[in-house]
């Protein structure tokens, strides 16, 4: 039973692949979107306020694909999804780990919630340009607990529902992670806060604190328990 579901599926591989070539568009309009706001900034210019309906939907659109991925067609490890779309039995380390997804879904939703809510309060005006650098509350410990949680979420739902594939690719959503967080950096934060940024990012660390460290660790090491048990265990 733990393979029946495991089989090649060459249409979702493909749509995979479709959607992660779409991620890196996102990216590129998010660096457009920093850079030519940043321009207009110091030529003086009138820079509108952010429509954060469009700034996800284009901007944004890489974390929405990456959090849909985990849910399109593709062989799954042998967990709750099975039980909630086939009503197949399910292995006890696919049970493990969808438990594991489940537990870090939730409570990086809480914590993205709480995160999201400071950072929207110095952002309504101009998503590129904070009117104060965060420094408590959730930025007390990482300089970008959004980025972590954003991380961990899709984490969360590769291991909730099995994805095989997205579990593959998501280290590629590390690294796209990471290059927004550059980008932010460079064209909003550095130019906007200068020697008060140079000084938060000296004392605080981007992404390492205890707790993320703790979430990280418990999802990876479920994904490699259900990889070993698939693919060479069983």
């Amino acid at each position: 039973m733990v393979m029946e579901h495991l089989h090649p599926d060459n249409f979702g591989l493909w749509l995979q692949l479709l959607m992660l070539g779409l991620t890196f568009l996102g990216i590129l309009h998010y660096r457009w979107y920093f850079g030519t706001r940043m321009k207009a900034r110091k030529e003086g210019g009138k820079v509108e306020k952010t429509n954060l309906v469009t700034l996800n939907l284009f901007s944004g659109s890489n974390t929405i694909i990456w959090f849909i991925m985990p849910f399109l067609p593709q062989p799954r490890f042998m967990g709750l999804w099975h039980v909630a779309v086939y009503g197949d039995s399910v292995s006890w380390i696919g049970l493990c780990t969808s438990i594991v997804g489940v537990g870090i879904v939730l409570f990086s939703a809480l914590w993205f919630i709480r995160v999201q809510t400071e950072n929207l309060t110095v952002t309504k005006e101009d998503y590129t340009a904070p009117s104060e650098l965060l420094t408590q509350g959730g930025y007390k410990k990482i300089r970008h607990p959004i980025t972590v949680t954003g991380g961990l979420l899709v984490m969360g739902f590769c291991l909730a529902t099995g994805s095989y594939y997205t579990t593959i690719l998501f280290p590629v959503w590390l690294v796209q992670l990471h290059i927004l967080v550059l980008i932010e950096e460079k064209y909003a934060l550095g130019p906007r806060f200068g020697d008060a940024f140079l000084k938060y990012k000296k004392a605080i660390p981007r992404y390492v604190s205890v707790l993320s460290v703790s979430m990280f660790s418990s999802g990876l090491s479920a994904m490699i328990a259900d990889f070993l048990f698939v693919n060479i265990l069983y």
